[in-house]
């Protein structure tokens, strides 16, 4: 916010609509983009200690495993459903927003598929191959 405020950032991406608004971006920009989506699928972040993980039985792994999935699913669906009437309240406050045509949100998606493509051949992890794989089937679902 700050950052923005200042001048020190010309731009950002951030989450979605619902939480752009939820710290007050909109006080201190003028356009927002709407299309293409330029984050990628929602997901929680959940970061752990690899040895207390380690340490934990696997009941407990499996507790904390659903707890996140369901806390990411009502974060998911609350701002899914908030969305549309935030849009809203973002124009009204007098942000312009813009959709990029067509052409150039096909281009976009070319380009992101191909930085992946090359961040993967840098990058053995299984976990990122996992990710990346999330990312392309929502990318398809998303229309890019």
């Amino acid at each position: 916010y700050t950052a923005l405020a200042t001048g020190t950032l010309d731009a950002t991406i951030w989450g979605n609509v619902t939480e752009d608004v939820a710290i007050s971006l909109y006080e201190v920009t003028q356009y927002w983009v709407s299309k293409p989506l330029l984050g990628g699928p929602y997901g929680e972040t959940f970061l752990v200690n690899g040895t207390v993980w380690e340490g934990l039985s696997d009941d407990l792994k499996a507790i904390v495993e659903a707890a996140v999935q369901v806390g990411s699913l009502y974060n998911f669906t609350t701002t899914q459903a908030a969305t549309p009437k935030t849009w809203k309240f973002v124009e009204d406050y007098g942000i312009e927003i813009i959709e990029w045509p067509e052409e150039d949100c096909a281009r976009y998606a070319e380009e992101l598929k191909a930085a992946f493509a090359t961040r993967g051949e840098e990058i053995e992890d299984p976990m990122f191959d996992e990710a990346m794989a999330i990312v392309a089937e929502w990318a398809a679902e998303a229309g890019y």
